[in-house]
């Protein structure tokens, strides 16, 4: 029995940003499948930063396409990364789930997205 390893999206983050920026849903280039659940979680040989959720905010506030959850724990992100995310939020209300954890936000960042 061989558990197999949802693969993160991490990866592809700029091909990801490419597809929003259009107002695509993203899609898998290894698979060809549309992508309904956004995997971005940070692995020992990526993290994403403050200023690469920047961009991602700012391709998901002009994209209608991409519905679902979001997940972007295990990064570097902090309290400036909230307030971004916490904007696009207003402007898009397809985002289904929002997974932030273990990452360096602190409580502000809770006020900004609530």
């Amino acid at each position: 029995y061989i558990k197999m390893q949802k693969r993160s999206h991490i990866e592809i983050f700029d091909e990801i940003i490419q597809y929003l920026e259009k107002d695509l849903e993203p899609v898998d280039p290894l698979t060809g499948t549309t992508i309904k659940e956004l995997d971005l979680e940070g692995n020992e040989e990526k993290r994403l930063e403050d200023e690469d959720v920047s961009l991602l905010c700012e391709a998901l506030k002009r994209n209608t396409t991409f519905k679902g959850p979001l997940n972007l724990k295990e990064n570097k992100l902090t309290d400036q990364s909230g307030l971004e995310l916490a904007n696009m939020l207003q402007e898009n209300h397809n985002i289904t789930e929002l997974d932030l954890s273990h990452n360096k936000m602190g409580d502000l960042s809770a006020v900004f997205i609530a």
